[in-house]
């Protein structure tokens, strides 16, 4: 149990330093994660086997991933092999030999490699906290919580003057709701998450109810009583995530976040065999309460549609061809971990909206082939492909408590399609976040049939 207060701890932390984003809180949260990681160790020494037979991907898993951080570390510490190009130009300054490295800013490679250890120690630890379906279900309401706690406070500061982030003064989108962070689009995608653990609380408590052999009479008087009682926080903790998610203006938070819930509702109904009607039902309430939100909170979000988006597009678009020109050209050893806002700088056009320093590429995947390499950046992706995957296996074979596997899914989902035109998940307090939920995930996709006292 301390393990699991432990890790809530830290999923509860890791929002307020401004998402942990900055060098120095990004290290602190790792150092926890790591010392998480290990106190789950020395205490589930005995239990190391985990996963139990039939689970050889989480291994296949663990080498990627580990993979990574030894290349991403190599890149960073290693002179000689592969120095970049740019070193040449600081031997000329400084009018002597220079060890170079494949990265272009060595610190900033092993500070990255070690914060991506961190998000690594929480999955690890979520993996083990969560082995036991009643851990699992105080971790998902935990999350929904905290998210809930970080909305609320968002909408208080919007509503009050919107003039601070967390313990500073507010100087970034001050017509936007960024909650304790700094960017809108990275809180949108925290929020999103929020939602969806509480949409997933409230579906999996009606369940326990609607499953019930009781007649449809006491059903209905038992789902209001508990609607009245108990259940009730959910709804409140996932309106306050989605009005949060609508005042912050994102664009790309917002459609992952509705591609992810339609996702999880159309499959966590499709494992509970609902009817067609049934089905139908939900998905119109679901729309129609989307309507009254957006109606209530929606106006920012609905005027950068309308307004915006096409410059928002121009925008990506040059910085997407000139991050494709600086792909080309590290393709195989990359420009080193954490230095894309070096490696692009010598591409950049210099022109346009982006006329300053560029330090995301706006494509997560672009962005960690530049990085890592090619190879490295696609071993990386099969690691989390691979957890991933036994979730989905774990929807199909598991009898029970399968909507662990499928939130983790839909929260791939939210943080791979904001991906492809934002970073979100490259925002500590996210990855952290959704290491945490993909590691709930995995732990409840292991098969009733294949382990016992499940």
């Amino acid at each position: 149990m301390g393990i699991l207060v432990g890790l809530i701890i830290i999923l509860a932390f890791a929002p307020l330093p401004f998402g942990s984003a900055t060098v120095f809180w990004q290290s602190v949260l790792a150092a926890l994660s790591l010392t998480l990681a290990a106190a789950t160790i020395l205490t589930h020494r005995r239990a190391l086997t985990w996963p139990p037979a039939g689970q050889r991907e989480i291994g296949w898993a663990a080498g990627l991933f580990g993979l990574t951080l030894v290349w991403a570390v190599f890149q960073g510490l290693v002179p000689g092999f592969g120095a970049h190009p740019a070193w040449m130009q600081v031997e000329d300054i400084l009018g002597g030999p220079v060890a170079g490295t494949i990265s272009l800013d060595p610190f900033a490679s092993l500070a990255d490699a070690i914060s991506l250890a961190g998000i690594g120690a929480v999955f690890l630890v979520s993996l083990f906290a969560a082995g036991n379906p009643r851990h699992a279900r105080i971790l998902i309401n935990a999350i929904a919580i905290v998210v809930a706690a970080y909305a609320v406070y968002g909408i208080v500061v919007y509503v009050s003057g919107n003039s601070s982030v967390a313990w500073a003064e507010k100087r970034h989108y001050l017509d936007a709701l960024t909650s304790t962070f700094v960017n809108r689009n990275s809180f949108g995608v925290f929020a999103g998450l929020g939602a969806l653990c509480a949409v997933a609380i409230f579906a999996n408590s009606i369940s326990a109810i609607t499953g019930s052999g009781l007649s449809s009479r006491d059903r209905f008087r038992i789902l209001i009583e508990a609607m009245a009682s108990r259940m009730w926080i959910w709804i409140v903790a996932a309106l306050a995530c989605v009005m949060a998610l609508l005042l912050t203006g994102s664009r790309a938070a917002t459609a992952a976040t509705a591609l992810a819930l339609l996702f999880f509702i159309l499959i966590y109904l499709s494992a509970r065999r609902a009817s067609a009607r049934t089905t139908a039902i939900i998905i119109l309430s679901g729309f129609v309460g989307a309507l009254i939100l957006l109606n209530l909170s929606g106006e920012f979000l609905l005027f950068r549609l309308d307004d915006k988006f096409s410059d928002g597009l121009g925008s990506r678009a040059d910085i997407y061809a000139n991050a494709l020109t600086t792909l080309r050209d590290h393709l195989w050893l990359g420009a080193g971990y954490g230095t894309f806002g070096d490696a692009y700088a010598i591409y950049g056009s210099g022109d346009g909206t982006f006329s300053k320093r560029v330090e995301f590429a706006h494509n997560v995947y672009i962005e960690m082939a530049i990085e890592l390499g090619l190879p490295m950046a696609i071993a990386f992706f099969a690691s989390v492909g691979l957890a991933v995957f036994v979730c989905i296996r774990g929807i199909v074979t598991r009898r029970r408590d399968r909507i662990y596997a499928i939130l983790a899914i839909a929260a791939t989902i939210l943080v791979g399609v904001q991906g492809v035109v934002d970073f979100g998940i490259q925002t500590p307090a996210i990855a952290t976040l959704y290491a945490a939920l993909l590691g709930i995930g995995v732990a409840q996709s292991v098969s009733s049939r294949k382990t016992s006292g499940r």
